[in-house]
């Protein structure tokens, strides 16, 4: 039984890390550590430069803890938009995501029920 799994995108000399998941049971046996160094491993074994860990929330400092122990360099990004928001984004939606996304992804919400929403509102994240 896999106990974690992630997905990364190669793009010319660079490695993205996308998405990583895993049981917390497990998370002792630090699986995630070893998936990366592998990764590593497999990206210098064929001349990659570059692994891009992407953006994180301030709001996720797990994530953000656990990156850094990985980077060498960190830098904030920053959007620029001239003329309001985005076309097609509203802030009452954004909230509403947000909320939608700290209830769905309570503990207490079984799996089944996660998936489903996520199945329904991913288009929105995106």
């Amino acid at each position: 039984m896999p106990v974690a799994g992630a997905l990364y995108l190669v793009w010319q000399d660079t490695v993205y890390y996308k998405f990583g998941a895993s049981q917390a049971e497990h998370l002792h046996l630090r699986p995630n550590d070893a998936l990366h160094w592998a990764l590593i491993q497999w990206a210098a074994g064929r001349g990659l430069r570059w692994l891009d860990w992407g953006l994180s929330d301030l709001d996720q400092p797990g994530l953000v803890a656990y990156k850094r122990k990985w980077a060498a360099q960190e830098s904030r990004i920053q959007t620029l938009n001239a003329g309001g928001p985005p076309h097609g984004r509203r802030d009452d939606v954004e909230e509403t995501l947000r909320q939608m996304t700290t209830l769905l992804t309570d503990p207490a919400v079984p799996d089944a029920v996660t998936a489903q929403a996520g199945a329904a509102l991913y288009r929105y994240f995106c």
